[in-house]
Formats: structure tokens, sequence, C-alpha cells
């Protein structure tokens, strides 16, 4: 379903370049956080969301240059553009760890796959893009899976402590 909702724009057979590399990292990093922020139930919300988001800036910040990329000026301009987005992310990032933390790992994994179908409908509706038969169909499937996965959830048994 991801690879159909990525479209004929995505060139899956083109060379692997360092940036696929860090997509690939990223992803892997992120399941790795979505199991380490379930299993961490003590620590607050807020907690998981504040390290996640600084961390996550704090890597990106040190890999850019390994991979080519210029820091960008911190303008006044971008430096608002950049407080804006905290904000918002850090209430993104608080819901999200919120959520994960109290769902079984595959189950939440399963849903944080739909925030792709989320992302084209977006991009569908404020940037005028346009999605065609195939990427509606991949976002179908990535719902099925949400779908199906909520369904075996629920008629699986709850876990107990001596589980």
């Amino acid at each position: 379903g991801a690879a159909l909702v990525l479209g004929r724009d995505a060139n899956l057979t083109a060379a692997v370049r360092p940036v696929d590399l860090l997509a690939v990292a990223s992803g892997l990093f992120y399941a790795m956080q979505n199991v380490c922020s379930r299993k961490a139930e003590a620590v607050p919300a807020g907690s998981k969301a504040v390290a996640v988001f600084f961390g996550g800036g704090v890597l990106a910040a040190a890999l850019m240059p390994a991979l080519g990329e210029p820091l960008p000026a911190l303008l006044p301009g971008l430096m608002l553009q950049i407080a804006a987005f905290a904000a918002w992310m850090a209430v993104a990032m608080w819901t999200t760890m919120y959520g994960v933390s109290r769902l079984e790992a595959g189950r939440s994994g399963v849903l944080l796959v739909a925030e792709l179908v989320v992302a084209a409908i977006s991009a569908m509706l404020i940037a005028g893009e346009r999605l065609e038969g195939l990427e509606w169909l991949g976002a179908a499937l990535i719902l099925l899976a949400a779908l199906a996965e909520a369904r075996g959830t629920t008629a699986r048994a709850p876990r107990t402590a001596d589980a």
C-alpha cells in the first residue's frame, strides 16, 4: 500500500544513495522508539515527546554535513518558522507518545503508517496535488491493514501480568 501511495514518482530501481539509507534508518529508529515508548510506561508522554523531538533534531543537524547538506543560516524569519513548527510538532509528538505507549506495538505501527494516507490527502487538499488510481488503491490497502489489525487485536485475549 505504501509503495502505491508513493506513486509513479517513486523510483525504486535507482541506485541507493546515502539519503536513502538515512530514510531506511529513520524508519528503523522510529519503530525502535515506538517499542521503547511502549515499554517505558513510567515515563510521562511529554518527556518521551521532548526526547524524540530534540533527539531527532540533534541527530539531523549532525548528519546534514555528513550527507553534504549545509546547515541553514538562522535568519529571523526562519527562526520564527522554526518556533511555530516546534510548537506544532510538540503537540503532535505528545499525542503520538500518549497513544503509542497505550497500544500494542504492532497495532500502533500499522496505525502510524496511516499517516502516509493523511499526508497524501492533505497534500491533495492543501497543495492541490492529484492522486491517481493506484495511489488511491494504496491508501485503501493501508486503511484495510489498519482495520484488519484493529479487528485482530480486539479478537485476541487481553494480556495479563502472568503472560
